[in-house]
């Protein structure tokens, strides 16, 4: 058994993401849809079909049912997935409005209450 050591409670999910990377000099902004597997109040486990640089700050929306979540967040893991050929990005929210922190805490109990 795993035991696991986190310190928000988690949920696997299979949520829509839009993932806005910051402008830097020379670069605009860049919009790119994802799929949340995991979340949680601190953050968010997301794939993606290309990389996002660790450490980049981006901009998330996440689409709960019936309702969406947008916040900052910082990239602070980017591997390829064996499984999909796609990059699993880990997601630190940065900030998080308290709104839209309820909103995440209330949508991750109910999921695992049904799990």
């Amino acid at each position: 058994m795993q035991v696991e050591r986190r310190k928000n409670l988690r949920a696997r999910v299979f949520l829509p993401v839009q993932v806005i990377s910051s402008a830097r000099k020379g670069f605009k902004p860049k919009l790119v849809l994802a799929t949340c597997r995991n979340l949680g109040i601190g953050g968010a486990l997301c794939l993606l079909n290309e990389p996002i640089g660790v450490g980049c700050l981006v901009k998330f929306i996440i689409h709960l049912p019936n309702r969406k979540v947008e916040g900052d967040a910082i990239v602070s893991r980017c591997e390829t997935s064996v499984e999909t050929g796609w990059y699993r990005i880990a997601l630190c929210f940065n900030d998080l409005p308290i709104e839209s922190t309820k909103e995440i805490d209330n949508f991750v109990r109910e999921a695992s209450a049904k799990a």
